[in-house]
Protein backbone atom coordinates (compact mmCIF):
# COMPACT_ATOMS: atom_id res chain seq x y z
CA UNK A 1 0.00 0.00 0.00
CA UNK A 2 1.62 3.61 -0.60
CA UNK A 3 0.69 6.82 1.37
CA UNK A 4 -1.69 7.50 -1.38
CA UNK A 5 -3.80 4.46 -0.98
CA UNK A 6 -2.99 4.74 2.90
CA UNK A 7 -4.75 7.89 3.32
CA UNK A 8 -7.49 7.20 1.26
CA UNK A 9 -8.42 4.11 3.38
CA UNK A 10 -7.45 6.06 6.91
CA UNK A 11 -8.07 9.79 6.00
CA UNK A 12 -7.47 11.68 9.13
CA UNK A 13 -9.74 11.51 12.39
CA UNK A 14 -10.07 7.87 11.64
CA UNK A 15 -10.24 5.69 14.95
CA UNK A 16 -7.00 3.13 14.79
CA UNK A 17 -5.81 0.87 17.18
CA UNK A 18 -2.06 1.28 17.85
CA UNK A 19 0.61 -1.06 19.28
CA UNK A 20 3.51 0.50 20.43
CA UNK A 21 6.75 -1.23 20.03
CA UNK A 22 6.27 -2.83 23.48
CA UNK A 23 3.08 -4.69 22.54
CA UNK A 24 0.67 -2.19 24.21
CA UNK A 25 -2.20 -1.28 22.52
CA UNK A 26 -4.37 1.98 22.70
CA UNK A 27 -7.33 3.43 20.79
CA UNK A 28 -6.85 6.58 19.18
CA UNK A 29 -7.30 8.65 15.51
CA UNK A 30 -4.80 9.51 13.15
CA UNK A 31 -4.09 13.59 13.41
CA UNK A 32 -1.49 13.56 10.20
CA UNK A 33 -2.10 12.14 6.62
CA UNK A 34 1.12 9.52 6.00
CA UNK A 35 3.92 10.24 4.46
CA UNK A 36 6.84 8.50 3.12
CA UNK A 37 10.11 8.95 5.23
CA UNK A 38 13.95 8.24 3.46
CA UNK A 39 14.32 4.76 3.41
CA UNK A 40 10.67 4.35 2.16
CA UNK A 41 9.11 3.72 5.94
CA UNK A 42 5.22 5.48 5.78
CA UNK A 43 4.35 7.15 9.19
CA UNK A 44 1.78 9.51 10.35
CA UNK A 45 0.78 11.22 13.65
CA UNK A 46 -1.94 9.87 16.17
CA UNK A 47 -3.56 11.45 19.33
CA UNK A 48 -1.71 10.73 22.44
CA UNK A 49 1.33 9.32 20.83
CA UNK A 50 4.87 11.39 20.27
CA UNK A 51 6.08 11.83 16.99
CA UNK A 52 5.04 9.77 13.77
CA UNK A 53 4.63 6.24 13.92
CA UNK A 54 4.57 3.50 11.35
CA UNK A 55 1.86 2.60 10.08
CA UNK A 56 2.07 -0.98 9.64
CA UNK A 57 1.41 -0.70 13.73
CA UNK A 58 -2.30 0.74 13.09
CA UNK A 59 -5.33 -1.33 12.98
CA UNK A 60 -8.50 0.31 11.79
CA UNK A 61 -11.01 0.14 14.55
CA UNK A 62 -14.19 -1.68 12.47
CA UNK A 63 -17.24 -3.58 14.84
CA UNK A 64 -15.35 -6.73 14.77
CA UNK A 65 -12.76 -5.43 16.49
CA UNK A 66 -15.18 -3.20 19.06
CA UNK A 67 -16.35 -6.49 19.96
CA UNK A 68 -13.19 -7.85 20.79
CA UNK A 69 -11.76 -4.40 22.29
CA UNK A 70 -13.77 -3.80 25.31
CA UNK A 71 -11.49 -6.18 27.37
CA UNK A 72 -8.34 -4.20 26.55
CA UNK A 73 -9.94 -0.56 27.39
CA UNK A 74 -8.59 1.16 30.33
CA UNK A 75 -9.20 4.56 30.02
CA UNK A 76 -12.57 6.21 29.80
CA UNK A 77 -10.47 8.30 26.34
CA UNK A 78 -10.58 4.72 24.70
CA UNK A 79 -14.36 3.65 25.71
CA UNK A 80 -15.75 7.01 24.30
CA UNK A 81 -13.60 6.78 20.91
CA UNK A 82 -14.89 3.02 20.19
CA UNK A 83 -18.70 3.33 22.02
CA UNK A 84 -20.65 6.30 21.52
CA UNK A 85 -23.33 7.73 23.35
CA UNK A 86 -26.66 5.21 22.94
CA UNK A 87 -24.16 2.48 21.68
CA UNK A 88 -26.01 -1.41 23.10
CA UNK A 89 -24.13 -3.66 25.69
CA UNK A 90 -24.87 -6.46 28.11
CA UNK A 91 -24.67 -5.10 31.53
CA UNK A 92 -24.34 -8.02 34.21
CA UNK A 93 -24.83 -6.71 37.56
CA UNK A 94 -22.39 -9.83 39.21
CA UNK A 95 -19.28 -9.86 36.97
CA UNK A 96 -19.45 -13.10 36.29
CA UNK A 97 -22.54 -14.45 36.88
CA UNK A 98 -24.85 -15.51 34.01
CA UNK A 99 -27.39 -12.70 34.48
CA UNK A 100 -27.49 -9.42 32.24
CA UNK A 101 -29.52 -6.86 30.68
CA UNK A 102 -29.74 -5.00 27.14
CA UNK A 103 -28.53 -1.67 27.79
CA UNK A 104 -27.80 1.18 26.11
CA UNK A 105 -25.03 3.83 27.02
CA UNK A 106 -26.61 7.70 27.89
CA UNK A 107 -23.55 9.26 28.54
CA UNK A 108 -19.89 9.14 27.87
CA UNK A 109 -17.56 7.64 30.34
CA UNK A 110 -15.17 9.08 33.08
CA UNK A 111 -13.02 7.81 35.22
CA UNK A 112 -13.47 7.64 39.32
CA UNK A 113 -11.10 8.53 41.77
CA UNK A 114 -9.58 5.13 42.10
CA UNK A 115 -9.36 4.80 38.17
CA UNK A 116 -12.29 2.84 37.64
CA UNK A 117 -14.19 3.66 34.30
CA UNK A 118 -17.70 3.86 34.53
CA UNK A 119 -20.66 4.95 32.29
CA UNK A 120 -24.32 5.67 32.62
CA UNK A 121 -26.34 3.03 31.39
CA UNK A 122 -30.40 3.27 30.45
CA UNK A 123 -32.75 1.90 33.75
CA UNK A 124 -29.56 2.17 36.29
CA UNK A 125 -28.84 5.22 37.88
CA UNK A 126 -25.31 6.23 38.48
CA UNK A 127 -22.19 4.77 36.31
CA UNK A 128 -21.63 1.32 35.58
CA UNK A 129 -18.38 -0.12 35.54
CA UNK A 130 -17.61 -0.82 31.70
CA UNK A 131 -15.89 -4.24 32.91
CA UNK A 132 -19.43 -5.31 34.18
CA UNK A 133 -20.19 -4.59 30.18
CA UNK A 134 -19.98 -6.50 26.89
CA UNK A 135 -20.47 -5.02 23.44
CA UNK A 136 -23.13 -6.52 21.26
CA UNK A 137 -23.15 -6.43 17.36
CA UNK A 138 -27.07 -4.61 18.01
CA UNK A 139 -25.15 -1.66 19.17
CA UNK A 140 -21.57 -1.49 16.33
Amino acid sequence: MNAKEFNEAFPVRTQVIYTNPLGGKRVTTITSPARVMFGGAMVCHVGGVAGEVDINRLEKVTPEVKLKQLKTVNTDEEFNLLYPIGSSFRYYPVKGDDNYREVKTRSTAWKLGCNEVVVCVDGIAGGVSIRHLEATEAGL
